[in-house]
């Protein structure tokens, strides 16, 4: 008889879901999670434009980023920018990117925003280091 070995990151993304965890240990346990993601801005014909999501009524931009490269470049398409960089990282490396301009340290970051599963993180969510949690 063979067992199906247990997804972690499905099982994390329920277990927030449904407030079991909270969403600093989401991020603590899944901090080696892989991900696409592309640059916080890309050029096209009209020029330069963030790529964001937003959220109707809200300021907060959330930087998108992918469980499988399809989705991402799926997305890249809808969002006009056909020539891109496609960056195969970690949960914590996306977290970490955006603290590398004062403009978008403000940006939370959405995974997988176009499915049922996304994961809204709030501007400012860092994975905390070992020794604090």
């Amino acid at each position: 008889m063979f067992f199906r070995k247990s997804n972690k990151w499905d099982t994390s993304v329920k277990k927030l879901q449904n407030g079991e965890i909270s969403i600093q240990e989401f991020v603590n346990a899944n901090e080696k999670k892989t991900l696409y993601y592309s640059t916080p801005f890309f050029d096209n014909e009209k020029g330069q434009y963030p790529n964001v999501l937003q959220t109707n009524g809200s300021d907060i931009m959330f930087f998108p980023a992918f469980s499988n490269i399809s989705d991402l470049e799926e997305h890249m398409k809808t969002i006009g920018c056909t020539k891109h960089l496609a960056i195969k990282g970690d949960l914590k490396g996306v977290l970490d990117s955006l603290d590398s301009h004062p403009l978008i340290q403000a940006w939370g970051v959405v995974i997988d925003p176009h499915t049922s599963n996304s994961i809204g993180l709030p501007p400012k969510t860092r994975v905390q280091p070992k020794c604090l949690r």
